[in-house]
C-alpha cells in the first residue's frame, strides 16, 4: 500500500513537471508576443510623432472646409490625411488592446506556473513523508524480527525441554507401571 502510494505520488510529480514544462513554453511564447506588441506600440508612437506635425494642426479643433482649403497640401491629400489619422487611431487602439491581452495572458501563465510549483512542492513533501513512513515501517519490522528471532530460539529451546521432560515422565511412568506389574 505504501509503495503504491509512493508510485502514485511519483506519477503525479512527473505529470506536474510535464505541465510545468508546457506552461514554461507557453510563457516564453507569451513573452515573445508581448515583446513584439511592445515594439509595435513603440513603432506606432514613433510614427505618430513623425506624422503629428503634418496633420495635427489641420485636425486639432476639427477639420473645417476653410482649413482644408487654406492648408498647404491639396484638399484630397488633406482628406486622405484625415482618413489616415483615423486608420492610425484604430490601429493604435488595436495595438494597445493586443498588448494588454498579451500582458494578461502572460500574467495568467505566471500564476498557473506559481500554482503548479506550489502543488509540486506539496507533492515532493508528500513523497518524502511516504518514504520516511515506509522506512520507519521497514525499520520497525526489522527490529521486531530481531526481537522475535531471539524469542523463537528461546521458545524452541523450551519446547525441546518440555518434550524431553514429557519423554522422561513417560519413561518414569512406564517404569513405575513395570515395577507395579512385578509386584
Amino acid at each position: 500500500a505504501a509503495r503504491e502510494k509512493i508510485l502514485s505520488v511519483e506519477r503525479q510529480i512527473a505529470e506536474r513537471q510535464l505541465d510545468m514544462k508546457s506552461l514554461m513554453k507557453e510563457k516564453e511564447i507569451s513573452e515573445v508576443k508581448l515583446d513584439v506588441q511592445k515594439q509595435a506600440a513603440l513603432d506606432y508612437i514613433a510614427l505618430l510623432y513623425d506624422e503629428e506635425e503634418t496633420f495635427i494642426d489641420l485636425y486639432a479643433e476639427g477639420a473645417s472646409t476653410l482649413k482644408l482649403l487654406l492648408a498647404d497640401n491639396s484638399v484630397s491629400e488633406n482628406l486622405m490625411g484625415r482618413e489616415y489619422m483615423a486608420v492610425m487611431e484604430k490601429t493604435g487602439r488595436q495595438v494597445f488592446h493586443e498588448l494588454q491581452e498579451n500582458y494578461w495572458a502572460l500574467q495568467e501563465k505566471e500564476a498557473a506556473l506559481l500554482l503548479n510549483q506550489k502543488k509540486l512542492s506539496r507533492l515532493y513533501a508528500s513523497l518524502d513523508a511516504e518514504k520516511r513512513m515506509l522506512e520507519e515501517t521497514r525499520q520497525s519490522k526489522k527490529e521486531l524480527l530481531e526481537q522475535t528471532q531471539g524469542q523463537k530460539e528461546e521458545y524452541e529451546r523450551l519446547l525441546e525441554e518440555s518434550i524431553r521432560q514429557q519423554l522422561d515422565s513417560a519413561l518414569a511412568i512406564q517404569n513405575m507401571k513395570d515395577s507395579i506389574g512385578m509386584i
